[in-house]
């Protein structure tokens, strides 16, 4: 598999991500409202799935007009075929609020499908390690090598398969061999509620939307 996982520091991951050039498709953890650090240790905030409401096809036909420029109507068969260039097998009925987190990002991959394109960006950081998290993303990753050389970002060292190319991205954005080890846990917003109510740096966040902290160690 042509797969380069990354790891390293979150913000200068998602920064590079979002900057990559036109033959690259990019799917970015825009569920993730951000990242803070409390008492030397680094927390992602997750927030529910943007657009939860729309359904696939809402979802994809509104992305698009973002991309050209253009506001008009989709059909399920268009729709269904910028799926199909991904790779992605979902009902165009489906809300987006239903979908786990990589299944979310193939989704993404889909809207933001440009021809040509000979590399994927997807960023997992800030999602929780679990098995089914390992086995959907490693999953996801298999299948889109096939096609494309496939960069995957994420914030757990569990999710990197051994024996797998992994680059670790530095605070100014450089791509350095050697990697550190990362574990991540869920924390409760209980325990950081008295910190999310006077840090300056959240202060306007919707809190609504927020799921558990995890941190990264």
């Amino acid at each position: 598999m042509n797969v380069t996982f990354l790891t390293g520091e979150l913000g200068a991951k998602r920064k590079m991500i979002r900057s990559m050039s036109q033959d690259a498709i990019v799917a970015d953890n825009d569920d993730v409202i951000g990242y803070f650090r409390l008492s030397g240790k680094l927390y992602c905030l997750p927030g529910t799935l943007p657009f939860s409401d729309m359904s696939v096809r809402s979802f994809i036909a509104y992305k698009r007009s973002l991309i050209t420029d253009k506001c008009k109507a989709m059909s399920a068969r268009e729709v269904r075929c910028y799926l199909k260039a991904v790779g992605c097998k979902l009902s165009t009925r489906r809300k987006v609020g239903t979908l786990p987190t990589a299944q979310y990002r193939h989704l993404c991959l889909a809207s933001n499908f440009k021809v040509g394109a000979t590399r994927v960006y997807l960023n997992f950081d800030g999602l929780a390690y679990t098995r089914y998290n390992k086995r959907a993303l490693r999953a996801l990753v298999k299948k889109l090598s096939r096609a494309y050389a496939v960069f995957v970002a994420v914030s757990d060292s569990r999710f990197i398969p051994r024996g797998a190319v992994v680059s670790r991205v530095t605070s100014d954005g450089a791509e350095i061999a050697a990697a550190n080890k990362q574990r991540s846990r869920t924390v409760s917003k209980r325990v950081l509620g008295k910190y999310f109510r006077t840090s300056d740096s959240l202060l306007g966040l919707d809190y609504s939307i927020l799921k558990n902290p995890v941190l990264i160690s």
